[in-house]
């Protein structure tokens, strides 16, 4: 699964990490002056897998 996150600049600096909603496995992990928030899903449409000839227009 995708992510889309904020990425804030801190003086001082610090380590985290964020984790898959579904899998718990961890989506991206950071330490240095860099803090990531707002952790959200990206929303993507499934793929179309070919079409019906009668919705083709020739």
């Amino acid at each position: 699964m995708n992510y889309t996150a904020t990425r804030e600049e801190h003086s001082d600096s610090h380590a985290g990490s964020f984790k898959c909603s579904i899998c718990s496995g961890v989506v991206h992990a950071w330490s240095g002056k860099h803090h990531f928030f707002g952790w959200q899903a990206v929303k993507t449409r499934p793929p179309v897998f070919g079409r019906r000839w009668a919705d083709v227009e020739w």
